[in-house]
């Protein structure tokens, strides 16, 4: 087993969610469409590859389509019949997609060294009835969607001006989920900013039917595995009491977080005996490089999809809570705020803050009825990088 962070784990790399991964593909059989929408980094791409991997070995067709890249209704087109070749089994049955429809101009853009452009009004349809040409809904078929809110708010622009093209999008994705006796199902990934986005835009139903899939972090014994099979492809020799410090030390048990302290660990030829000190010297080093290596960069920039209040209110409290291993109550929180919401209902913007700041993976209320942040990991992080720097 490599150990692999900041991309997707395929493969043999991949580790554990045994329970999720047979309760997932159970949904899928079912002709269930799933909506992985949870925090960042719990490893929402690699567990949907690993049902792409599954459709593979059940030799049904299989799609897996990056939208991070794609920038408009053409990029994900190109990006989707990219991925389609890559499908052996797809090219043996799937249909032919036409692009004579489509009016060529000699300075648009290159596609099989054809010249390609679309008339804005209409070329948002054509692009659409293509990829309806391509699916064939005979076939059992799973398409996965990855970074979707990525591409929503790259299609609605900057400003809110090409909104229709976000909710074109996502018409003609419920549309084709919903054709009668369909073969294919549809696996989304997205941070839960997806949930604000339909709630802001008052489109929240073009979601509907689709199953909330939650992964979460490592559960039960797969922790402690998953340190042993990364433990043994650098031939390092936990003990009892070393895993459990990696796990405290980390507090929420991410594959991701478990991938980052394992790549400050050394690796040797010959078995080694690791230490809680190496793990704190391991620890301390990966907070030294976090910010320059943008270990958690994504937590950072999440906060920029809040309002202008709420951002200042979201800091200020994540500011505090990491000077505080033991937390703090909502009382403390609403005064550490009261300057920004000062004449506003604090009470009820307190409690909606807190929820997204819970559902994002950055806090989580103690049986105390305090709130601390989820892992120490990331308040040690927030600490050296807004107190202490």
């Amino acid at each position: 087993m490599k150990n692999i962070t900041g991309q997707i784990v395929i493969g043999d790399d991949f580790f554990g969610r045994t329970k999720e991964r047979e309760e997932g593909w159970e949904l899928i059989k079912k002709r269930t469409s799933l909506i992985l929408a949870d925090s960042r980094r719990v490893g929402k791409s690699s567990f949907a590859y690993k049902m792409r991997e599954r459709a593979e070995q059940e030799k049904w067709n299989y799609v897996f389509c990056n939208m991070q890249g794609c920038r408009n209704e053409e990029a994900l087109y190109n990006k989707f019949i990219t991925e389609l070749e890559r499908n052996s089994q797809y090219k043996k049955i799937g249909k032919k997609w036409k692009l004579e429809e489509i009016e060529v101009s000699p300075e648009a853009m290159t596609f099989r060294a054809v010249a390609l452009k679309w008339k804005r009004q209409s070329k948002s349809n054509n692009i659409y009835n293509n990829l309806e040409e391509i699916l064939d809904h005979t076939k059992d078929t799973l398409i996965v969607f990855d970074e979707l809110i990525i591409f929503l708010n790259k299609l609605k622009g900057e400003n809110n001006e090409r909104l229709k093209d976000a909710v074109l999008f996502l018409d003609w994705l419920e549309a084709i989920r919903n054709v009668p006796n369909s073969k294919i199902r549809w696996i989304l990934c997205s941070s839960l900013s997806i949930d604000k986005f339909l709630l802001d835009h008052k489109i929240e139903g073009k979601m509907k039917g689709m199953h909330r899939f939650l992964i979460g972090e490592l559960k039960d014994g797969e922790p402690t595995g998953f340190i042993d099979a990364l433990a043994k492809s650098k031939n390092l020799i936990f003990s009892e009491e070393s895993k459990q410090y990696t796990l405290d030390k980390l507090g929420w048990h991410l594959p991701y977080f478990i991938q980052l302290l394992f790549s400050k660990l050394p690796k040797s030829d010959k078995n080694i005996h690791i230490s809680t000190e190496t793990i704190e010297k391991a620890y301390q080093e990966l907070l030294a490089e976090a910010e320059k290596q943008k270990h958690f960069i994504t937590w950072v920039r999440h906060l920029d999809t809040y309002s202008k209040d709420e951002g200042k209110c979201a800091h200020i409290i994540l500011k505090e809570l990491s000077t505080r291993q033991q937390g703090g109550s909502k009382n403390a929180l609403e005064l550490w705020i009261l300057s920004v919401i000062r004449g506003k209902d604090v009470d009820e913007i307190v409690k909606d803050l807190l929820e997204k700041l819970e559902q994002g993976g950055y806090i989580i209320q103690n049986e105390n009825k305090k709130y601390l942040f989820r892992s120490p990991l990331l308040r040690d992080f927030w600490c050296n990088k807004f107190v202490k720097k």
